[in-house]
């Protein structure tokens, strides 16, 4: 956490976000962080909150399982009442999801789907309130415009880590084994800002996130 703002500031909002996890949950967010297993981090989980008081979403697309925390989280923060269909491709991750939709009883609100999420749309459902996207960074670009159909006419997209630790914003921050990364990331989010289909916020929140939505008198136009 902390990859975009200074430290001190990091841990004063943290310190002063009360989300009221369960203790379960707050168990598994623990789990994740001492096994290096990327989750959403607090800013995102205050963020995302947010959004759900503001518009409570009933069906929920996400790419980027991992170990099952924000498809749990997003449960919890609608109190059950919602429908998720995630998206994942490693094996591993997706049998510990799997063991904790169970053991936090939402086996019947979460619906995994297992592989590639590019060969996968034909699964997919066409009326998502909320799309979450927090998986490969290269393809976010070709995942939006394959995903773009499925959002409902008032829905958001979120986008999670579009300012990638500070190397989109900064080339002396760039590592070099993720110069494609990033470069792929800044075309997408260029295209994106420009692109009058959509409107678009781009925050410093956590390692960056990015609310599109579709505007629709111009899709009219």
């Amino acid at each position: 956490m902390g990859n975009i703002i200074n430290d001190d500031i990091n841990k004063f909002i943290i310190e002063n976000i009360n989300l009221d996890l369960s203790e379960d949950l707050m168990e598994l967010e623990e789990y994740a962080l001492e096994n290096h297993i990327p989750i959403i981090d607090k800013q995102v989980q205050n963020f995302i909150s947010m959004i759900f008081k503001l518009n409570r979403p009933k069906n929920i697309l996400e790419f980027g399982t991992a170990i099952g925390f924000s498809s749990i989280f997003m449960c919890e923060q609608l109190k059950g009442n919602v429908k998720i269909t995630t998206v994942e491709r490693d094996g591993d991750r997706i049998i510990l999801a799997k063991d904790n939709f169970k053991k936090f009883n939402y086996e019947d609100n979460i619906r995994l789907i297992e592989g590639d999420c590019f060969e996968n749309f034909e699964y997919l459902d066409c009326d998502y309130d909320f799309i979450f996207i927090d998986s490969s960074k290269s393809h976010y670009e070709k995942l939006l415009n394959n995903c773009i159909q499925n959002l409902n006419k008032n829905g958001i997209i979120m986008f999670d880590n579009v300012l990638y630790k500070g190397m989109v914003a900064s080339d002396s921050l760039i590592v070099k084994r993720k110069k494609t990364i990033i470069n792929n990331m800044r075309k997408f989010l260029k295209n994106v800002v420009n692109n009058k289909l959509f409107s678009t916020w781009l925050l410093p929140i956590g390692d960056g996130v990015m609310i599109l939505r579709r505007n629709e008198e111009n899709e009219k136009g």
